[in-house]
């Protein structure tokens, strides 16, 4: 595999081929992240971004140890956000769509994506915050 080679494992924005949100994301790691940083911490970044010719946020997480055995038997926290969303929209409970959930692994890392529509508004970290002034 290739240096920034993402494999789609589900697309839900048939507009867009697999293989165009997976250049798109390659190449989001290629320059270096672009866009506002909504979250970051040890092992996640939330980014809003344009790819693909829309808004978007992209949540990316570096795996290790059992976090690698957990997303490689379906169980990642991609898939979980996944999933979790649309529990969210069964149950008309608004959240952003998911667009793609895709992952890269080279020398030994593994990192999952998940690419949502970007929604107006605060995000619910920004609500949580507010909530606690």
């Amino acid at each position: 595999m290739g240096e920034h080679e993402i494999i789609i494992d589900r697309v839900f924005a048939p507009e867009v081929s697999a293989a165009a949100w997976s250049r798109g994301l390659a190449a989001w790691e290629r320059d270096g992240h672009p866009g506002r940083e909504l979250k970051h911490d040890a092992a996640t970044l939330v980014m809003a971004a344009q790819m693909a010719g829309r808004p978007v946020v992209v949540k990316r997480w570096s795996l290790d140890g059992l976090s690698k055995l957990k997303a490689s038997l379906g169980a990642g926290r991609g898939q979980r956000h996944w999933a979790g969303a649309a529990w969210l929209a069964r149950h008309k409970i608004a959240t952003a769509p998911c667009l793609v959930l895709g992952h890269a692994a080279d020398a030994g890392r593994r990192r999952d994506y998940l690419v949502m529509e970007c929604l107006d508004g605060p995000t619910v970290l920004e609500v949580l915050r507010g909530a606690r002034r």
